[in-house]
């Protein structure tokens, strides 16, 4: 096959080649001016935080007391969704739900 030139892809608005105007040279310092603001921050939070550290401490047994509490609460409020033809759903999520939460995830 033939191969026919193509061509070039058009480059966006931040990807154009950088020219002296005006309006280019102030988008250039606007973008290296957050970019700076970031950095500046990331070195700030990082070597003076707002707060200081604390060391953390870890109970198993609290965690495993709370996590039992937890899955005998889900298990207390489970219920059977009833359809309108007399047969029951006993699914976690029901079709209306994940539907929902499709859309929401859209």
């Amino acid at each position: 096959l033939p191969s026919s030139p193509a061509a070039p892809p058009k480059a966006s608005k931040l990807t154009e080649r950088l020219s002296l105007t005006r309006s280019s040279t102030s988008q250039f310092l606007h973008l290296a001016s957050a970019f700076a603001l970031i950095l500046s921050l990331c070195y700030l939070l990082e070597f003076h935080p707002p707060s200081p550290h604390i060391s953390k401490h870890y109970d198993k047994d609290w965690f495993l007391t709370i996590l039992l509490l937890l899955a005998a609460a889900s298990a207390l409020t489970w219920k059977q969704n009833g359809k309108a033809g007399g047969t029951i759903n006993t699914d976690v999520l029901n079709r209306n739900q994940t539907e929902e939460w499709k859309g929401w995830m859209q």
